[in-house]
């Protein structure tokens, strides 16, 4: 019978690991920013398969447990056999979103209007040409109006040598929301932004959780 345990190297890290406090999952809000990037790798540290999982596909336990049915995400990526190691990453968005974040209250697309705007309004989804193309109707439905579907994200510009600074911009997007968010890096806003019941919260809880080590120039 095959046995099962765990190497030395994974035995230190286990009977050595610290309890770290975080946010992760803890925002009772429609507006979820908490996601995962998930790699799959080989046994020599190749990475074969990477994906975004919003904070739902994991199970938070009593805000201080975060339960990952790590087969299951396996399996769902088409590896149901074989050995494989894995690297959950738990991400809070500071700004701009991955599309997985579409299904779980934030926007991860932007529609934009052929002045760069944001369209608000329903938007309708054709295959044209095996490509998926986007657009809105005027008042009375009779004229099909395109848009252009961008990721919501800031555009990194620069990473120095040691991987520690970066440089990032805006895309051209004209609209104060998207733009604003951008600035709230520079205003360093404490996190969690909101209480468990979802109200907006004095910032006592930034106490037991603390930001994120990041500086802005």
């Amino acid at each position: 019978m095959k046995k099962y345990g765990l190497d030395k190297k994974t035995l230190t890290q286990v009977s050595t690991a610290v309890n770290q406090y975080s946010s992760f999952g803890i925002e009772n809000t429609t507006f979820k920013t908490d996601y995962i990037h998930l790699y799959v790798m080989d046994m020599n540290d190749n990475v074969l398969a990477e994906q975004y999982l919003s904070q739902d596909e994991v199970n938070i336990i009593d805000n201080s447990v975060v339960d990952i049915n790590v087969g299951v995400h396996l399996r769902q990526m088409g590896f149901t056999e074989g050995d494989y190691k894995v690297k959950y990453y738990f991400l809070s968005s500071l700004a701009g979103l991955p599309s997985i974040a579409n299904n779980v209250g934030e926007e991860g697309y932007i529609y934009l209007t052929e002045d760069q705007r944001k369209f608000y309004g329903k938007v309708t989804t054709k295959i044209v040409n095996n490509e998926e193309k986007y657009c809105y109707y005027n008042t009375d439905g009779t004229t099909e109006i395109p848009l252009k579907r961008v990721e919501n994200k800031y555009v990194l510009m620069k990473v120095n040598s040691d991987r520690t600074e970066v440089k990032t911009d805006t895309q051209n997007i004209d609209n104060y929301t998207y733009i604003d968010t951008y600035r709230t890096l520079l205003r360093q806003k404490a996190y969690p932004r909101y209480n468990w019941n979802g109200s907006y919260k004095s910032y006592h809880y930034s106490d037991a959780y603390p930001s994120p080590k990041i500086k802005f120039d």
